[in-house]
């Protein structure tokens, strides 16, 4: 028995830790997909929260919010669902690709046939054939 043997591999619910320590060993968390993409979007609210409420003063506050309206004015432009029209398009050729070459067994067993050579026993052959009909 080794030493990693000894270490749980199952989080417990006795204490708080337990779930993070789950979440952190599991490999396909949803937590880990988007958890980079949060700290860095959480990274720049709270750098332009704190800009905003502690740096600027009444004017440059004006200005600031001046360009919010403009940005979010210039976003109604690009509809989403045409941006999402293109992504969606991509992951489904991406997606049919995928399936394209994925190897499908009647060529398998065409090659197979085709270099293969052997003694079919017949009797089984006929056997099986007969309780089809």
């Amino acid at each position: 028995m080794t030493a990693s043997d000894s270490i749980p591999k199952f989080a417990s619910g006795s204490r708080i830790t337990g779930i993070f320590k789950l979440l952190f060993r599991w490999k396909g968390s949803i937590y880990k997909l988007i958890g980079l993409d949060i700290v860095i979007w959480l990274l720049f609210f709270y750098t332009f929260s704190c800009t905003y409420r502690f740096l600027l003063d009444a004017g440059q506050r004006s200005l600031f919010q001046k360009v919010v309206v403009y940005c979010r004015d210039f976003n109604k432009n690009i509809p989403l669902t045409f941006v999402l029209g293109f992504y969606v398009t991509t992951v489904l050729n991406r997606w049919w690709g995928l399936w394209g070459t994925l190897p499908w067994p009647d060529d398998v067993i065409h090659y197979l046939t085709t270099y293969l050579n052997g003694q079919v026993r017949k009797t089984l052959h006929f056997s099986l054939m007969e309780n089809f009909y």
